[in-house]
């Protein structure tokens, strides 16, 4: 069974290669494991293997606007009552009426994701401070340790 494109695509990321054959120099982009190099990679021109990576075609695109659709968070889904408690703790998150939360550009969901793990980390820290309220003392420990031994001085006093 053949590999789709748009399969490899999900795994695997695409570079601009260029041909090794000197009497080709043939352009194209193809996927690539890190592993393998660019060893499976065939030219389609000549069927010469192992090509360079074109570094002069392999541009980084800007950060865009997302559209519509493509923007909407699938992992993250809210009840709409939880909404107004996530907006502050996050202040750049938006959400649809559904509660998912919905990306507009690059920019902004790096700044969600940059508040969503300061809230996470804060709320971590304010468990541990919880837990270790809770957490008894040395000294707690003695005492309740002297007073065990009182109580059974008491009962070897009283069964005499």
């Amino acid at each position: 069974m053949t590999e789709r494109p748009h399969e490899r695509a999900s795994t695997m990321p695409r570079y601009a290669l260029i041909c090794s054959n000197a009497g080709c120099s043939h352009k194209w982009e193809d996927f690539a494991r890190l592993q393998d190099g660019y060893a499976r990679c065939i030219c389609p021109a000549c069927g010469a293997t192992n090509p360079s990576q074109d570094y002069a075609a392999s541009n980084v695109k800007p950060a865009r606007a997302w559209e519509e659709r493509e923007g909407r968070s699938l992992q993250f889904s809210f009840e709409p009552s939880a909404i107004p408690q996530l907006k502050r703790e996050m202040p750049s998150a938006q959400f649809n009426e559904q509660g998912d939360m919905v990306f507009t550009s690059d920019r902004q969901q790096r700044r969600v994701f940059r508040e969503m793990a300061a809230t996470r980390e804060r709320y971590r820290h304010e468990e541990q401070a919880r837990a270790d309220r809770r957490r008894p003392t040395d000294d707690d420990i003695a005492d309740a340790a002297k007073a065990i031994q009182q109580k059974e001085e008491l009962a070897r006093h009283e069964a005499r």
